[in-house]
């Protein structure tokens, strides 16, 4: 907030891009990934993509809107693949509890 200069009211809002960027993504990444494939390395392109969206606004006087859009980006992407590799990856009498940890953690 004090970075920025922003008041309460907007720096709420500002926080929100991540939410809703992710919400309005997530769709549209999850068929990027049926399209292409390659599950493993789009959670990598993902992870990645969270790095310079915290060092733009770190080291930066930049608008953290273009950062914020981008870690809703990742957000969106590493659950869309992440998720589905659970089904290809453990026995099909533990999918539920592997679903299950992952929602507790």
């Amino acid at each position: 907030m004090d970075k920025y200069n922003l008041d309460h009211y907007r720096a709420g809002w500002y926080s929100g891009i991540i939410v809703i960027s992710s919400l309005v993504l997530c769709p549209f990444m999850g068929k990027l990934i049926d399209y292409i494939g390659n599950a493993p390395l789009m959670i990598i392109i993902g992870s990645a993509m969270v790095i310079p969206s915290y060092l733009v606004m770190i080291f930066t006087n930049a608008s953290p809107i273009g950062s914020m859009i981008v870690m809703g980006l990742a957000l969106s992407l590493v659950p869309s693949a992440l998720w589905p590799c659970v089904s290809l990856l453990i026995k099909p009498t533990d999918v539920s509890t592997a679903y299950g940890f992952m929602v507790s953690f």
